[in-house]
């Protein structure tokens, strides 16, 4: 200030080359910053207070961002408390000893630079790229503690090997899962076009199968037990010409973003009623496990596909009835699906739907492969596994639709 006032005085006098307007006033903004500064700076007792004060007011906002991680200022106080702690208790170094640091720009820096300060050390900075002759020098010179330098940075470099290297392998499993699901994704929408192709050509073949079935219906010469034979024959034809003519409307005209959500215990009865029209040789029971009103659940097609080739993946595993259980919690719904047949097989287990099967006699060995993909598509998880008392489990976990 008293610099400031000095400065006014000699801008008044005559002749003297501050009484260039533009200078002085330069001159004079200059000593009143600096005069602004000096009097900021004394509302701090030391660095550690100023460092102290600017984390608290900060506390919420992002003070280091470095590989993809960042720290708030909040974060930054209390790891660096921690290492400052860290160094006077465990380590027992006294107030001024100099400590270098030799770290590359790291996260890490700033928590054992300020740690340090705040513990009352002074920082020596080492340059991780220094020759042998040049860390010498800095060393000798500074009168730094060298063993705390060695530790600092075998400790960080140790540490960034160690997730790097973490990192670049949960890399490459994530780009192997995209790859797999991709070629998944590719396989499934392959065989959904050819589906609907097939949807369109069995339409004529049906339709005359269903007209020669009612001519033989209406035959007065054939015995009773050919017209139930021939009634049951009718009711498959229904079946198989509802499948077709849902699966040509859902290919062209339905859109799945906007399906409708029903109770999800009602759905599921009347899922597994429809499925017992198809295979009405087969037996099931409807375990609601959960207590109060069931959730809603969207009525997609896609799931109701994957439900029912659950359901004939265990009938044809054995004749006698499938234990149909659902229940849900506040974040998931789960449908179990079990038989009391011989259990999965472990080459099933291990690939769990991730590939295909070869084809066999009671289907093409693609069932699984589009029941998880469909399943996964909603945001759902497929498990199957062998319970101890026997038998096979596969169970669908879905997320609850949010109100």
């Amino acid at each position: 200030a008293g610099a400031g006032r000095r400065a006014a005085g000699l801008a008044d006098h005559p002749g003297h080359a501050l009484t260039h307007p533009v200078r002085a006033a330069a001159l004079l903004a200059a000593f009143a910053a600096l005069a602004a500064g000096a009097a900021h700076a004394a509302e701090f007792r030391s660095l550690g207070d100023l460092f102290d004060r600017s984390v608290k007011r900060f506390a919420d906002k992002t003070a280091y961002v470095c590989m993809g991680k960042a720290i708030t200022y909040a974060e930054l106080d209390a790891a660096s408390a921690r290492f400052g702690a860290f160094l006077q208790r465990d380590l027992g170094l006294p107030k001024g000893t100099r400590v270098a640091l030799m770290m590359p720009n790291v996260l890490q820096y700033p928590i054992a630079m300020f740690g340090a300060l705040r513990a009352g050390y002074t920082i020596v900075n080492v340059n991780p790229l220094y020759t042998a002759r040049e860390l010498e020098h800095q060393l000798k010179d500074s009168g730094a503690e060298m063993w705390l330098i060695f530790v600092v940075s075998t400790a960080m470099i140790g540490w960034l090997i160690v997730r790097m290297t973490r990192q670049i392998r949960e890399r490459d499993a994530e780009l192997a899962a995209t790859r797999e699901q991709a070629l998944r994704d590719e396989r499934v929408m392959a065989m959904g076009t050819l589906a609907a192709g097939a949807a369109h050509e069995l339409g004529t073949p049906l339709g005359t199968m269903a007209l020669l079935a009612g001519e033989l219906a209406n035959d007065p010469s054939l015995s009773d037990a050919v017209r139930e034979d021939i009634a049951l024959l009718r009711q498959q034809i229904g079946v198989c010409k509802q499948i077709i003519t849902g699966l040509s409307r859902r290919a062209g005209a339905e859109r799945l973003d906007n399906v409708e959500s029903v109770p999800a215990d009602r759905w599921l009865d009347s899922l597994r009623q429809h499925w017992h029209a198809a295979r009405p040789q087969a037996g099931s029971r409807l375990i609601i496990a959960s207590d109060g009103s069931a959730p809603s659940i969207a009525a997609d097609p896609r799931l109701e596909q994957a439900i029912l080739n659950l359901l004939n993946n265990a009938a044809n595993a054995t004749p006698r009835p499938l234990d149909i259980r659902l229940s849900w919690c506040s974040e998931y719904l789960s449908i179990d699906i079990r038989d009391h047949g011989p259990g999965f097989p472990s080459e099933i287990l291990a690939a769990g739907g991730q590939s295909s099967f070869p084809a066999h006699e009671r289907g093409s060995g693609v069932g699984l492969i589009l029941t998880r993909t469909a399943i996964e598509q909603l945001g759902g998880r497929l498990t199957l596994f062998n319970p101890d008392d026997g038998g096979a489990l596969a169970r669908i976990e879905l997320p609850r639709a949010k109100p």
